[in-house]
Parts: C-alpha cells; structure tokens; sequence
C-alpha cells in the first residue's frame, strides 16, 4: 500500500507543473486514514539536508486540509504528539547555558535551624520590673517644667537689634536633646532664644553663632546651632545648644566656661558663657527615710552649714518650685507641697566621685523666715548654694 500511495501522489503533483497558474490552491479531501496506516514523521529539524523547496511543498499540501479532532493523547508515545494519523516529534532540546548566578540556598533547612535555636525557650517571660511608688516611671517631657530662668546674653541696643537669651535644660528634656546631639550624657544643654528688635522695620541677615578657644575648662565638643539666613521684625527663632565638657570636671563654681561670637549683618559680640555650678550637678532620686538615713551616716570632712533667709512675701507652696528652678536638684521623696512647713533636695557634686549635697528648707509660724540647712563636704560650694538661695528665695 506505501507504493501505490506514493505513485498516486507523484501524478497528482505532476499535473501542478504543468499548470502555468502556480497560485492556485489545491483542496484535498482527507478522510480518516485506517489504523493500519504508517505514521509520517514531520520532524524538519532531525533532516539537516532538507531543502526550502521541499518545506513549500509540504506547505501546499496541508493548505486548505481540514483535520478531525485530535483522539486521546496515549500513555505510551514515545515523545510524539498522535494528531489523527501526523505526529510529529519534540524538537531536540538543547542544555541550558552555564550561568554565573549563585546556586539557590535551602531556605527550609534555614528555617528548621532557627526553630532548632528556639526549643526549650517556648514559655519563658520576662519578669516585670518593679518600680518606686515616689518615683513614678511614666513622665512626660516638660521644657518648661525642666528648664531654668532666662538670662540675656545679648542685649538688642548693643547687638544693632538683636536679642539672644538662654536657659538651661533639665531633666527629660536635657536627656532628649543630649541623645540627638550624639554627646556625653553629662553634657550640658542650653536653649537659645534669638528675636529681632529693631526699631525700624529692617531685617537681620546671617545671624549665627562662632566658637571661640575658651582653654583648659573649655568644652571637649560642641553642637553649635545653624546659622538663621534671616530674621525678620520681631521675629523668634530658638535653637539649642549642647556642651560636652567631658569626664574631667571640678566642683567649683564657673571652673568651666565657653566663648562664643554671636554675629549678624549689623553687630558682632563677644560673650563668655560661664556654667555655673548648680547646672553641672546631678539630680539625686531619694525617699524621705532614705534622707534622714542619710544626714546620720555622714561622716569625715563633711560640713554643715545654717542660716536663715528674710523674704519680704512668701508662701510656703511657691519655696519648692523656686528652687527648683534655680538649682538643678532633686526634691526629695517627690513631694513639692512643702508638707508640714519642710521641704528637702538632694544632688551629687561633679567630679567628686558621688559626694551629695543635701538642702533642707524650713518655714516657721513666721512666714516671713525660712531656715536652711546644706550637708556638703566643701565649705566653699556650701557657702555658694547658700548665697544662691538668698538671692533666688529673697527675690520672692
């Protein structure tokens, strides 16, 4: 049957070069051909050698044929596609190229290791952690609560209109400003206040601040604020100022300062920022027993020093909050209602190794008189913090 298959085909073909219209189109009816029918192999690409003509011919022949559905794909074809009697074979696939890319990891093994570093530790917590009742742990920031008094640093009428005041920062708010400034815990930060007060209406152009060498007891690092392009007719502007006088400080009142050049298109003056020495103290956290335990266990070349302060009007609430504000001390037990006519405060003197200074203030049935007591080991900052609190309570 392949031989009279193949004659019949060479006829038909024939009569196609004899036809001068090579375009026309033949329509060969295909029927389903019988099982017995050998299965023609299209696969061009295992014949190197085939021709583009032989590839047209085919073409032809398959133009305007209409293939049955295709039967059932078998279990059993050998890589070949049945379609109704054609199958044609997969192509040769060639090995992908070797690439450069790393060799993907196994992240289950990955996984299973860091659940490996967990067993055993499914229930453990954390015990809380307990804290004083007199202490309480959630406090808010306060600028002005942890803040001192204004001093002028530079007055308008001698900076050509220029205004700059400072205060010092305490507290939460010194802790906050001290970690953005990158510096020692122990710094100290001030908080600038420009503003512009000329009498016309003209505006001050780059204003800024220059350090200048301050020696031994100037600051070991400085964060110096950025220079204001301009400021306008009444015009504010604040910025803060952080000084690191690093680990090797004194106890003596105004041993540390820093020089600076405050500067603007109209003025330039010079000002020498001593610190005084209430600010370089430390708050010290202490409950009232703990006071009193205290004043008895000290010992050695501790000094006590009384004396009494004339007020012309006080009240006894506003004793707390005064000092407070002036010195940069603790009160002790937490208690700022000046309960039963006492109050007390406790801070840690600088480079002294943890020595404490301890003040107590009292008001008698005079309201007018307020007794003081300092516990310090140096005479001389007892004498400093006592004339501090004359100035600062008789100003009431």
């Amino acid at each position: 049957p392949q031989q009279q298959d193949d004659e019949s085909s060479e006829d038909e073909f024939s009569s196609d070069e004899d036809d001068d219209d090579d375009s026309t189109n033949y329509s060969i009816p295909v029927t389903q051909p019988p099982s017995s029918m050998p299965v023609m192999n299209m696969n061009m690409a295992n014949n190197p050698s085939s021709s583009t003509t032989s590839m047209v011919a085919v073409g032809n022949l398959l133009q305007g044929m209409s293939f049955p559905p295709p039967a059932a794909a078998s279990n059993n074809t050998d890589g070949l596609i049945e379609m109704s009697g054609f199958s044609m074979a997969q192509p040769p696939t060639s090995a992908p190229a070797p690439s450069s890319a790393p060799a993907p990891t196994n992240t289950r093994n990955t996984v299973n290791n860091n659940d490996n570093m967990l067993l055993g530790m499914e229930g453990l917590t954390m015990a809380p952690i307990k804290v004083e009742n007199d202490f309480p742990a959630s406090q808010v920031a306060d600028i002005e609560a942890d803040s001192s008094e204004w001093n002028t640093l530079v007055r308008s009428e001698l900076g050509g209109g220029l205004l700059v005041r400072a205060r010092y920062l305490r507290g939460l708010t010194l802790d906050k400003e001290v970690r953005l400034a990158r510096l020692d815990p122990r710094s100290i930060c001030l908080q600038l206040h420009f503003q512009n007060q000329r009498t016309d209406a003209g505006i001050l152009r780059k204003v800024r601040m220059v350090q200048r060498n301050a020696g031994s007891g100037g600051p070991k690092k400085t964060s110096v604020p950025t220079e204001i392009s301009q400021l306008g007719k009444d015009q504010v502007s604040s910025s803060m100022l952080v000084l690191d006088f690093g680990p090797s400080v004194k106890d003596k009142d105004g041993a540390h300062n820093a020089k600076f050049e405050f500067k603007s298109d109209r003025a330039s003056n010079a000002v020498n920022l001593k610190i005084p020495l209430v600010e370089m103290m430390t708050p010290l956290l202490m409950k009232k027993g703990d006071y009193q335990e205290t004043i008895k266990n000290l010992k050695g070349q501790y000094q006590q020093v009384t004396g009494s302060i004339q007020l012309s009007a006080v009240r006894p609430s506003d004793i707390p909050k005064v000092v407070k504000k002036n010195m940069n001390m603790a009160i002790v037990g937490n208690d700022s209602s000046m309960s039963n006519g006492t109050c007390s405060f406790a801070a840690t003197l600088p480079g002294t190794g943890g020595n404490v200074l301890l003040v107590s203030l009292s008001c008698g049935s005079d309201a007018k008189v307020v007794d003081l007591v300092i516990h310090c080991e140096n005479a001389i900052t007892s004498n400093t913090i006592k004339d501090l609190l004359k100035k600062s309570l008789g100003a009431l």
